[in-house]
């Protein structure tokens, strides 16, 4: 913590699951010399459920990050791009005998 905080009059916000562990580990901070320690009361689960809002992060499990590789190295797409292609959806229409190589291979792109 005194790597990541060196100053110890910054502002340091506390959370966990519950909140007891946060609360715990503030008091370590504030015996090390903290002065401002902040945790959060109740923990990221009374967060959640008093309906604030937060962002999971998402991630590619190492099957999809082997399937798209490629995509990935393209500077243009990466994985925020590949995130969007796989949660995008296509409706092929009347593409005929000449089409359906160009569907399938949409569909295995991802």
């Amino acid at each position: 913590v005194e790597e990541a905080v060196p100053d110890k009059e910054k502002t340091v916000v506390l959370y966990c699951a519950g909140g007891v562990r946060s609360l715990m580990a503030g008091t370590t901070l504030q015996q090390m010399g903290y002065k401002n320690v902040i945790s959060m009361t109740g923990g990221f689960g009374a967060w959640k459920g008093n309906g604030f809002p937060f962002v999971q992060p998402r991630t590619m499990s190492e099957a999809q990050a082997k399937r798209y590789s490629r995509h990935l190295l393209v500077p243009e797409v990466g994985e925020a791009g590949q995130f969007k292609l796989l949660d995008s959806r296509v409706l092929l229409i009347g593409a005929g005998g000449l089409g359906s190589p160009a569907g399938y291979y949409l569909a295995a792109a991802g």
